[in-house]
């Protein structure tokens, strides 16, 4: 039997259902979940930065990453605990996810079409009350991609995934289409 680290990076669209599959992973499957984005609002309340809007996470991520580095957080967060299952939620440049699978982590894409997320992102508060399904949109395309290399890069972190979930439906489909996904990782790793 296999006792070495399983690390998997989750990667997607805002509101895809990362944070879920997160969560699930460390119920049934005792994982440890690091999130970069906790990362950076431990960073941001720590050196009294601001309030913890989208906008100031973005900024305090892109320093951290032109100060230490466009794979910093992944870092940190691989760093951050001795578990030996560790799902690092978060990843939002090419750099990220290399980390990861450097570090022979495997990277799973959950996401879901952009009006699910959108409905999703409204039903738990992730969006202002005040913000359209465009503006939504137009939110959404100013992340997808940047040359800079610690800037969100969505679309590339995605194109990279190794594996991917369409969560487009109930939790229970999510929830099933994680356990075949680890069935194939456990099998594969050796890891029953």
């Amino acid at each position: 039997m296999k006792t070495s680290r399983i690390i998997i990076g989750l990667v997607g669209e805002p509101s895809g259902g990362k944070d879920t599959a997160a969560d699930y992973l460390v119920k049934k499957y005792k994982f440890t979940h690091v999130s970069t984005g906790d990362l950076v609002r431990e960073y941001i309340t720590s050196n009294k930065l601001g309030d913890l809007t989208r906008q100031n996470l973005k900024a305090a991520a892109i320093k951290l990453r032109e100060q230490f580095g466009s794979d910093y957080l992944a870092d940190t967060a691989l760093q951050s605990t001795k578990s030996d299952r560790i799902v690092v939620s978060g990843l939002r440049t090419v750099a990220e996810v290399h980390c990861i699978q450097l570090n022979k982590g495997i990277i799973l894409c959950v996401n879901a079409n952009i009006k699910t997320r959108f409905e999703r992102a409204k039903q738990r508060g992730r969006i202002g009350e005040d913000i359209d399904y465009e503006t939504f949109k137009k939110i959404q395309a100013s992340e997808q991609r940047s040359q800079d290399p610690n800037r969100q890069n969505v679309e590339a972190v995605i194109s990279i995934a190794d594996e991917n979930i369409q969560n487009n439906g109930s939790l229970q489909e999510l929830y099933s289409q994680i356990d075949d996904f680890m069935n194939r990782l456990i099998k594969r790793e050796h890891l029953a």
